[in-house]
């Protein structure tokens, strides 16, 4: 026999999907479907769905900075205040190299301070506070598979195994060593909410009147 899950969905009867019913009623609701299901694929499926249906920023695993969800649900109106010479400095130099490792970032720190060593030049961490701060976009992170088969999300949030490779979601080394009580992600996985960047869009003229293009 053909293994269901490798089937195209269109194609398994509704008989093999769906347990002792002939027919689909009217008005499933989610729940429903989740009770009729027999297939784990699907069973999963819709699993994901009810919980992206029931999604809130309140939600434990958002992991949202407090200034920055107060940010996201009261967005500033005023114009960015750049007049610091050393936040723009650091700006600058964050945005000259690019997407910069913090060891790009603190060997260019180190050069300028050997020349102008009055100078206060944000260190790596600070100008990335910042920039969260002023633009209001930060990741949300969540612990990844090593070998990036899921992410520890939805019904994979409480597993601490990889259900599709096996791996373990936490160093194992740094585990054991502490008695099962530091838990270390070996992968994470960042997602970047558009709310924040099209706040971030709006708030200024210029980029403002470019998103009202057609």
């Amino acid at each position: 026999m053909p293994d269901l899950g490798s089937q195209r969905f269109d194609d398994i009867p509704l008989q093999d999907v769906w347990r002792n019913h002939e027919e689909l009623p009217d008005g499933l609701d989610l729940d429903d479907l989740c009770d009729l299901a027999q297939l784990n694929s699907l069973k999963l499926t819709l699993s994901f769905i009810t919980q992206i249906q029931n999604v809130s920023l309140e939600d434990d695993g958002k992991r949202l900075d407090p200034d920055i969800h107060e940010h996201l649900l009261h967005p500033p109106q005023e114009d960015i205040d750049l007049a610091d010479p050393n936040l723009q400095l650091a700006l600058d130099l964050l945005l000259a190299v690019g997407n910069p490792s913090q060891e790009t970032y603190h060997s260019v720190h180190k050069v300028i301070l050997c020349c102008y060593p009055d100078e206060e030049v944000f260190m790596y961490d600070q100008i990335k506070h910042h920039v969260a701060q002023l633009s209001g976009i930060v990741p949300v992170i969540h612990d990844m598979c090593i070998n990036t088969c899921i992410a520890y999300v939805g019904p994979y949030h409480d597993l601490d195994i990889c259900p599709q490779c096996g791996k373990t979601c936490y160093d194992p080394i740094k585990l054991a060593a502490s008695n099962n009580k530091t838990k270390v992600t070996r992968q994470e996985f960042h997602t970047i909410p558009i709310g924040p960047q099209l706040q971030a869009l709006w708030r200024h003229k210029d980029s403002a009147e470019r998103m009202c293009y057609r």
